[in-house]
């Protein structure tokens, strides 16, 4: 504080304005570009001694990255300190902004309560009477802001942005009662987001309830009933001289259906390699693992490539078809099945079986449906073993079980179901969550640009509201 009563109120100033050519886009008029930390307290948090067993478990929340998923207001912490621990944190007040700052750069919170932060993260204490701490916020959620940390911020095995750099960056200022405006609006137009967010999870778990009814119906023979009555004498029955006896058939199925061992009716079962390599970004042969396997296919995002030689290796155990069907086996997806949709050769991690169906009595698509069917979901994933982590291996795999009528009526159900479904899937993910938070980053955009229509050209700017509070500072 010393070094700033030493300088002018011009000299102050022009500390805390960036300069024109370094302003990322143009703003109303009383509008004006300050550095972040003119208008804050920058506040990076600590984390008191693991050793002093005192300071913890009291009533006063320490915030740590973690805590920031609660959504837009933070309350409760995963940790807490005593009036101890307390007294050795800087106290963060209520409806602050808290920045990660460490690792997970640009996640954000709004404290609606005391806390204390971890070093994980910076906190932003708005200037009283010059920075709604609400717009503040909101700033914090835009693509802009999360830019500008991301390209300031340096990178080893983490990425890192210090107090220094963060306070560096161009924060666009209103006059006051227009901070308040765009707030307001802000929380409005979010509201009504968030409201048609949740009538679009609540679309998606009726549309989810509906599948899985119409799933348990279809492995029960329910949904071709009719079509299989009527052409019953037509229907070869399934090869039973050359599948196993299965004694405890989880329900009943049709006459002309049986239970079978998926060894029998596939003719290969196996995984990809149980020697991780090392892959790349670039590449000739793409190594697909368990994240990229989803029910609707094979993602691509993020994948990664193995060399030639590395690949050779690993096809040659491991020769994936196409059509043949992706069984992710341990993980926290294990049980999604898919089709292979790539008519390429590519690698596969060992956490993905692969099965190839007898095509004379088993259709692939009728197998994916199958296994990702709840009921039959529950039944294979009944069968993983292991202790510290579970999973299903290829012998439990190949013992897994599964209803199986005439290839003509497996056909038959593959048809109405991807019918039913056709219509029900384009519907529920009509606007998916990541055209949602565009729409949020599209609001943002406008409001720090001074273009959602609450601007009053007529308001003094805020030049003012800066050389109060540098004048503050100065006495």
């Amino acid at each position: 504080m010393s070094k700033t009563k030493e300088k002018s109120i011009e000299e102050l100033l022009e500390e805390a304005l960036v300069p024109e050519e370094e302003q990322p886009y143009e703003v109303p008029e009383n509008w004006i570009w300050v550095k972040l930390e003119s208008v804050h307290d920058i506040i990076t948090g600590s984390t008191p001694s693991k050793k002093v067993p005192q300071y913890y478990g009291g009533s006063f929340p320490i915030i740590k990255p973690g805590d920031l998923d609660q959504g837009d207001s933070v309350i409760l912490a995963s940790e807490y300190l005593s009036d101890e621990g307390k007294a050795k944190s800087r106290i963060i007040p209520r409806n602050s902004t808290l920045v990660c700052c460490i690792g997970s750069i640009g996640k954000a919170g709004f404290t609606l309560v005391d806390c204390t932060t971890n070093q994980q993260i910076n906190s932003l204490v708005a200037i009283k009477n010059t920075v709604v701490p609400k717009y503040t916020y909101y700033f914090s959620l835009s693509e802009s802001f999360r830019q500008a940390l991301i390209s300031r911020s340096s990178s080893t095995t983490i990425s890192i942005i210090n107090k220094f750099k963060m306070g560096q960056i161009p924060f666009p200022l209103p006059p006051y009662s227009e901070q308040r405006k765009i707030s307001k609006e802000i929380d409005s137009l979010f509201a009504k987001i968030d409201e048609a967010k949740r009538l679009i999870d609540q679309a998606k778990e009726s549309f989810e309830l509906r599948r899985a009814s119409i799933l348990d119906k279809a492995f029960r023979g329910e949904l071709t009933r009719e079509w299989r009555e009527s052409r019953q004498c037509f229907l070869a029955q399934p090869l039973k001289d050359h599948l196993s006896l299965i004694t405890n058939a989880p329900y009943v199925l049709p006459l002309i259906w049986d239970w079978v061992y998926l060894e029998d009716v596939c003719d290969k079962i196996t995984d990809g390699t149980h020697h991780s390599p090392e892959s790349f970004p670039v590449g000739k042969y793409k190594y697909i693992t368990a994240k990229n396997i989803k029910e609707s296919g094979i993602s691509l995002d993020d994948i990664t490539y193995v060399p030639e030689e590395v690949h050779r290796e690993i096809f040659k155990r491991c020769d994936v078809r196409y059509k043949d069907i992706l069984y992710i086996k341990d993980g926290a997806t294990t049980g999604v099945a898919t089709i292979n949709n790539l008519k390429e050769e590519f690698s596969l991690l060992s956490s993905v079986g692969v099965l190839r169906t007898k095509s004379s009595i088993l259709n692939p698509e009728y197998l994916v449906y199958c296994l990702n069917s709840p009921n039959i979901k529950k039944m294979m994933l009944n069968l993983m073993t292991g202790s510290a982590i579970k999973r299903l291996t290829l012998t439990k795999i190949k013992k897994g079980i599964i209803p199986l009528p005439p290839i003509e009526e497996q056909n038959k159900i593959v048809d109405i179901l991807k019918t039913l479904f056709k219509n029900e899937e384009v519907q529920a993910n009509n606007i998916p969550d990541k055209e949602l938070g565009r729409i949020k980053q599209s609001i943002l955009m406008k409001a720090f640009r001074g273009e959602l229509g609450t601007n009053n050209s007529s308001e003094k700017s805020s030049i003012d509201l800066l050389i109060q509070e540098l004048k503050e500072k100065s006495n």
